[in-house]
């Protein structure tokens, strides 16, 4: 117990520190310890804590450490509930919902000198700078501290021992000068979170606040391998990785994320919203694990996956009308995802050699067997849409999977049946052969040499390529317009019209030519790779248009639809690119409500792309030094925006609901004249386009980057 003298030596400690004696301190420390106190931090101890934990008490009293002059939260009376809130020096605003006495609650720094709580009837402050000291057990106001960094939660028992709650964080098991990526995370679950002392909330959601007592926890890692855990009050479990940079667990009632990159520290004892870190890399976690739910029914075959290269020849799958999740391929991966599908349908598709498999009338359950070689992503179509599921096994291929409404049964030396592989009753496909042609490559990655014109031969029913895969043709398998225009625009500028384009016609278009030539034709466009970084090769069917000649290759002599040309007035002057590299320190543009897909930068690198956009709006940017910019502008109107450029700069049009983004690192051609979405580019460098628009341009409204604001609360 607490002896009189120690109770009345602590009442007597001067409100600073600063005119102690060394001895005097050396004592006023000694006191601290035995009281079960700790010094966080004072004027002779400048070590500024990055959190503090705090316990909020409605019957407010005087700090006997810090005067009124420091802190203004004083003795009184408080709110018995209220929401508290408080701004750290980064300007990340901290809110703490319902908070009644007893609650604890941890803020996170950097902090100012002064830190102000704002409660539901007023608002106060106390000192965090360390000029005069933070001790715990000092109440200062309503506000009692408890922990901070160095010192854990002080509670004294029946002995008067200052006890902690706080475990051993050590063991660091990553960061950012510690880039050793663990293989696995051991976590303990918490239901009463608390805010992570290295994660703030811009890098983990998962922060103080109440959680499910007892819930199913479910993650999924880098390679999209789902784990799921049920949990309750204090069961540690194990996940997996490779881990993304941040990792997302959902927990029944809401989700949120850690940091699991190593940029900042993942420690041991170090709790994250409901995950207490219990062990990973050399740092040694508990043996006492709960087991992952096994989703997968009895029965699962990995095929192949990242580490198991081996390509299957066929895959057997099951249609399932009622689509879920696969449970390892996510969305970035298959487009197949939960929903419903027709209860009968057509099933389309075509493997990486050109060969359409079709099977008709799949009902409910029926297992058919598609024939490879696949391409990365097989896109199935059926009526009403198409999807497509990963099989270059980048992302793992696992019978009893099911991934959207096709579930895997066979491949490889993985079998539907194991015990007797025959017993499989499958649709018989019916199998169109692959285009004909010559199968000359015009040119490739190896061969550069690029065609001055290609001839193409039209065909509405669209086919995916053989060379081509979706990054670098979007003209892909479906049903196009009988008879169309199609309209083509070179490099230069030069655009290339032809009319009435029917089925089995042949047109040829002319260079020089984009990395991706544009085909618009009636009610829609897409593009194919013309720079030779994937081959082009006569014969190939990519989307509506056959391959018939370019270079010396030619699938014989036809007879071709006479273009109209519409040639620009002048040369494009290009301003940067992968082999000119030197980016602008700023750029003119025109604003232009009627927006144009870009010449020289595809669908990849410049999400503004055709389209009607408002008349007049305010355009928003940020640049890469975080300066904000917010221009306002008329159809037709010039601005100019000013570097230093983020690679990806994404525009903001006010009212609008989404945003675009050019590639502006010059890794994708910059050329005065481009229009990208509603930005003509005019000036940048020693280029300059010449148009009609107004000379003077709109001045712009930078402004330093906006302070986050966010709360603690859980997802």
């Amino acid at each position: 117990r607490l002896s009189l003298s120690i109770v009345a030596l602590a009442l007597s400690i001067p409100a600073s520190l600063a005119k102690l004696t060394s001895s005097k301190r050396a004592n006023f420390l000694r006191t601290l310890q035995e009281s079960g106190d700790c010094e966080i931090c004072s004027q002779d101890n400048k070590n500024r804590p990055d959190f503090i934990t705090i316990q909020y008490e409605p019957d407010g009293a005087n700090s006997r450490f810090q005067d009124s002059s420091k802190a203004t939260c004083r003795e009184g009376a408080y709110p018995t509930t209220t929401s508290l809130e408080i701004t750290n020096k980064d300007g990340v605003r901290q809110s703490f919902p319902n908070m009644s006495a007893g609650d604890t609650m941890t803020i996170v720094g950097p902090f100012d000198a002064e830190t102000t709580f704002k409660y539901e009837t007023g608002e106060c402050y106390i000192h965090t700078s360390c000029s005069v000291p933070l001790v715990s057990n000092d109440q200062i106001g309503a506000f009692k501290v408890l922990a901070g960094t160095g010192c854990g939660i002080g509670q004294t028992d029946g002995n008067g021992t200052g006890t902690t709650t706080t475990q051993d964080s050590s063991c660091e098991i990553c960061s950012q000068d510690n880039k050793n990526r663990p293989d696995s995370l051991t976590l303990q679950y918490k239901p009463v979170g608390v805010n992570s002392q290295y994660q703030d909330i811009s890098k983990a959601t998962c922060v103080e606040g109440d959680y499910p007592e007892s819930t199913t926890i479910s993650t999924e890692n880098k390679n999209g391998i789902r784990q799921t855990f049920d949990v309750t009050d204090g069961d540690n479990f194990t996940i997996t990785g490779p881990f993304n940079a941040e990792t997302t667990f959902d927990y029944g009632t809401g989700d949120c994320f850690i940091h699991t990159s190593c940029s900042v520290p993942l420690m041991v004892g170090d709790q994250i919203g409901a995950f207490q870190v219990m062990g990973g890399n050399d740092c040694q976690g508990p043996d006492n694990v709960v087991s992952p739910v096994d989703g997968t029914p009895e029965g699962m075959c990995e095929i192949c996956s990242k580490d198991n290269k081996d390509k299957p020849e066929f895959l057997v799958i099951q249609y399932v009308p009622m689509g879920v999740d696969s449970q390892y391929q996510d969305e970035d991966y298959a487009t197949c995802r939960g929903g419903t599908y027709p209860a009968t349908t057509t099933i389309v598709m075509t493997n990486k050699e050109g060969t359409t498999q079709t099977f008709p009338n799949v009902r409910a359950n029926d297992i058919f067997t598609i024939q490879g070689p696949f391409n990365a992503e097989t896109t199935f179509s059926y009526d009403g849409g198409d999807c497509f599921i990963h099989t270059s096994c980048s992302a793992p291929l696992v019978t009893n999977d099911q991934i959207g409404p096709f579930k895997m049964l066979a491949g490889n030396e993985c079998n539907a049946d194991p015990e007797d592989p025959e017993n499989v009753e499958t649709v018989p496909p019916v199998e169109e052969p692959p285009t004909t042609g010559g199968n000359c490559e015009i040119c490739s990655e190896d061969n550069k040499n690029k065609p001055n014109s290609i001839t193409f031969q039209y065909s509405p029913v669209g086919l995916n390529s053989q060379y081509q895969e979706y990054n670098y043709a979007t003209c892909r398998e479906g049903t196009y317009p009988t008879s169309t225009k199609i309209v083509v625009e070179s490099k230069n500028g030069d655009k290339q019209t032809f009319e009435g384009v029917s089925a089995g016609e042949f047109f040829t278009i002319t260079g020089p030519f984009n990395a991706a030539t544009t085909f618009s034709y009636d009610g829609g466009n897409c593009f194919i790779h013309t720079s030779c970084s994937v081959p082009l090769v006569t014969g190939d069917h990519i989307g509506p248009f056959i391959v018939h000649a370019g270079n010396e290759c030619s699938d014989g002599p036809v007879e071709t639809l006479p273009p109209m040309i519409e040639q620009t007035e002048e040369a494009p002057c290009e301003i940067c690119s992968k082999n000119n590299g030197e980016q602008p320190a700023s750029l003119t543009l025109v604003y232009r409500s009627d927006g144009k897909e870009s010449m020289y930068q595809n669908e990849k690198e410049a999400s503004c792309g055709a389209g009607t956009y408002p008349e007049s709006t305010t355009i928003v940017f940020t640049n890469a030094e975080g300066v904000m910019t917010a221009i306002d502008v008329q159809d037709g109107q010039p601005f100019t925006i000013v570097g230093p450029f983020k690679d990806m700069t994404t525009f903001q049009l006010s009212g609008e609901t989404t945003k675009c983004s050019i590639e502006l690192s010059c890794d994708a051609p910059l050329v005065a004249g481009d229009q990208l979405g509603p930005f003509l580019i005019t000036e940048g460098n020693d280029c300059k386009y010449e148009t009609s628009s107004p000379t003077q341009a709109p001045s712009p409204s930078p402004s330093a980057a906006p302070s986050i604001s966010a709360s603690p609360s859980p997802a």
